[in-house]
């Protein structure tokens, strides 16, 4: 099947759906800006400097409140743990809550997670965010989706392993609820992408097209679940801990995207492929700026391009090997 072309101020020619994708793409990280939420209650949590927060530890770590109003907590030992909670018994109905703590935690330790759990063993209740590491401060959402209209529940910062550092100044809690416009405008762009990926199908054939999409599932996947999906393949690799990075790194990029590069030179050719490859490297690091628990990192674009140019290779050697059928 032919595809509609554009030409954009004497560039080669682009494919429509290459510009439609261009401009969801935008819309993507408009909308991204954009609040999903609106509050309709107010804050439930007083910060730590107005009092009423319980701080606790256990093993080899401290925790105290500092003259500033802030909560420094400190482990020295593996399993050491230090907590700091604050009890709330919410009355708005809502079943949806965000919370926000403004925190900095430059320590490694295992992990420093915002938590907002019940003290109900009979309904239990259990929220936790990414794991926390930031050399400066910032702020870390939560949601919470669940009613607490009634029942106490433990909200505050947890810090567990060696090494860990952390100080909290605030944490918010208010009930929100979704917007119906951001919901509808949700709807569109997952229209309008499906539409491009159906387009881009036709062109480039289906497995490249796969490929891309398991790509941006990889994008959108918190860090936690990723970081455990390739600890759970190194451990029955029997890998070093140093290997997981490496296993994570060489087939989330190099081989994903070699692999891509390969499939889109029978189609673009090897410079068509590599300009797509370096374009989705960037596009999918970009779009990482904007997710709660992923961040970008020119080392993962130089990966991304790294593995297309292998691809290619593999591809331009498979051609050489190959025998011409007779004429």
């Amino acid at each position: 099947m032919t595809a509609r072309y554009r030409v954009i101020a004497g560039l080669p020619p682009v494919p429509a759906y290459g510009v439609a994708a261009a401009a969801l793409l935008a819309c993507t990280v408009v909308l991204s800006t954009v609040g999903s939420v609106v509050a309709v209650g107010p804050d439930v949590v007083p910060d730590p400097a107005e009092g009423g927060w319980q701080l606790a530890v256990h093993g080899d770590a401290s925790a105290r409140q500092g003259s500033d109003g802030r909560v420094y907590l400190q482990t020295r030992a593996p399993r050491a743990r230090a907590t700091a909670w604050y009890r709330v018994t919410p009355t708005h109905p809502s079943a949806a809550w965000e919370a926000e703590a403004r925190v900095h935690v430059p320590g490694p330790g295992q992990r420093a997670k915002i938590v907002v759990a019940s003290t109900d063993p009979a309904d239990p209740l259990w929220f936790g965010s990414y794991r926390i590491r930031s050399e400066k401060w910032g702020t870390v959402p939560l949601s919470v989706r669940g009613s607490l209209q009634g029942q106490e529940v433990q909200v505050g910062l947890l810090l567990v392993g060696e090494g860990g550092e952390a100080t909290l100044e605030r944490l918010d809690m208010v009930p929100v609820r979704r917007r119906v416009s951001w919901v509808v405008a949700l709807v569109g762009l997952a229209v309008g992408w499906l539409g491009v990926a159906l387009a881009a199908s036709r062109h480039l054939g289906r497995l490249p097209v796969a490929v891309a999409a398991v790509l941006a599932m990889g994008v959108v996947t918190p860090r936690p679940w990723l970081d455990r999906g390739f600890s759970l393949a190194a451990d029955q690799l029997a890998l070093a801990p140093g290997a997981r990075l490496v296993l994570q790194k060489g087939l989330g990029h190099v081989g994903v995207f070699a692999l891509l590069a390969a499939l889109l030179c029978g189609r673009l050719g090897p410079r068509g492929a590599l300009a797509v490859v370096v374009a989705l490297g960037v596009a999918t690091e970009a779009s990482q700026l904007l997710a709660i628990s992923r961040s970008a990192s020119p080392l993962d674009v130089g990966l991304d391009t790294l593995g297309g140019l292998l691809g290619i290779m593999v591809w331009w050697a498979a051609r050489r090997t190959t025998p011409e059928s007779p004429d």
